[in-house]
């Protein structure tokens, strides 16, 4: 039988890449393929294998990694932007595509024309109450599914709290930060190449970042 990969195929997928990429990006770094593979088989204890919790990756980094994936997936909630965009259409006016003789010829051609602004067209009492009908709308319909999928999976993420990864690991184990900022000090995931947790020195794109 044939399987159609489905939409919440593709962002199932998508989270689960994500979620590998930020555990192999943590300090630790881990598999996240590991702990998968103890949920199937029955082996994984609650107790001893709390990855969410041993693996540091601060929250700065995650986001950045979140925002690339919803990018890149194409799973950005655009709602915002449409009602904003709506709103301004309506208070200031826009444009429309009509048809009409320009040149006297007798052929219509396609134009534009300007539209009329609301309050212009039903008063400015009652554009007031289309436009706080379309903010309710806009409090409401926040984020779209595919987009929730992906920002919950950052529930299972590495912990943030360095300070439970030390512990776990042992006085001797240190958390760099160093490694997920740029030259400037700032947040930047991929400015470093990653091979198994560790910066690759011998990288094309870690050497030209460091000339």
């Amino acid at each position: 039988m044939i399987h159609y990969i489905s939409r919440n195929d593709i962002i199932e997928e998508a989270c689960h890449r994500m979620l590998k990429e930020m555990y192999m990006r943590a300090q630790p770094p881990v598999d996240i393929d590991d702990y998968i593979a103890k949920y199937k088989d029955g082996t994984f204890d609650k107790e001893k294998d709390r990855c969410y919790e041993w693996h540091y990756l601060p929250s700065a980094i995650q986001n950045q990694i979140v925002e690339d994936y919803l990018k890149a997936y194409n799973a950005n909630d655009q709602m915002r932007e449409y009602f904003e965009w709506l709103l301004d259409l309506f208070k200031n006016g826009g444009y429309r595509t009509v048809y009409k003789d320009v040149f006297g010829d007798g052929k219509e051609t396609r134009s534009a024309e300007e539209t009329e602004k609301l309050p212009e067209l039903i008063g400015e009492e009652n554009a007031e109450k289309v436009y706080n009908l379309i903010k309710d709308f806009l409090g409401f319909y926040r984020r779209n599914l595919d987009e929730c999928s992906i920002r919950w999976t950052i529930m299972q993420c590495p912990t943030t709290n360095s300070k439970t990864v030390k512990e776990h690991w042992g006085q001797d184990f240190e958390v760099d930060d160093s490694v997920y900022k740029n030259n400037d000090g700032e947040w930047d995931y991929i400015y470093k190449d990653y091979y198994d947790g560790a910066i690759n020195e011998d990288s094309w794109y870690t050497a030209e970042k460091e000339e």
